[in-house]
């Protein structure tokens, strides 16, 4: 047999391995039911919905610009 046929060989051999794994893996088990709760459970579960005042942003003074004395451009 030549290396690239017990190559070939081998890989056949895993994938097959592989295969057979993940086609008689065990399925998981059903899912169960979720538990009904009562329309008095749910009351008591459910916040009563606040609303809440919204932050007025923060007034900010802003200093008024000073008049300098700018140049004309005529060198005086």
């Amino acid at each position: 047999m030549t290396p690239l046929a017990k190559f070939l060989l081998a890989v056949t051999g895993i994938g097959i391995l592989v295969a057979a794994t993940v086609a008689l893996r065990p399925h998981p088990a059903p899912a169960v039911e979720r538990a009904k709760l009562t329309p008095s459970q749910l009351v008591e579960i459910q916040q009563p919905k606040v609303e809440q005042p919204k932050p007025e942003p923060p007034k900010v003074v802003r200093p008024e610009p000073e008049e300098d004395d700018f140049e004309d451009g005529s060198g005086s």
